[in-house]
């Protein structure tokens, strides 16, 4: 035996003339485009059901078309948001109803209005809308 053998032997416990070799556990993924598309669907789903409650239920929200607060709060439901009652407060904005708001009393935007007189200013988030109107 010559000095590399030994060394092989020495490091690499020794030298085996069989090899085994296992095949690859295959992995079960799911599809993540359609996880995120069921996901998609799902809270599309809810938040057009929470929205046209909240209309149903006489929630209103009052906002303008330049406030990122709003706009984030129309974010929350998406394209969903077309079924929630809105009253824009400034004159320049789309199907403008300022008079509207200065009869509510708006002084902060978004401001939602409840059936039973309740209001929040801020933007909410869709579960404490759920709660405050009662639409589960």
């Amino acid at each position: 035996m010559n000095i590399l053998s030994l060394f092989f032997l020495v490091f690499f416990g020794g030298l085996s003339s069989h090899t085994t070799t296992t095949a690859p556990t295959p992995v079960v993924t799911e599809n993540p485009a359609l996880v995120q598309t069921t996901t998609n669907t799902v809270a599309a789903t809810s938040t057009e059901k929470l929205a046209k409650c909240l209309t149903a239920a006489g929630a209103k929200m009052y906002g303008a078309y330049w406030c990122p607060h709003c706009a984030d709060q129309k974010k929350l439901f998406g394209d969903s948001f077309k079924y929630v009652a809105y009253v824009e407060c400034d004159a320049k904005g789309e199907n403008p109803n300022p008079e509207a708001c200065k009869k509510a009393g708006i002084e902060g935007y978004p401001t939602w209005i409840f059936s039973d007189g309740n209001k929040v200013t801020g933007t909410q988030d869709l579960d404490n809308l759920s709660q405050l109107s009662n639409c589960q």
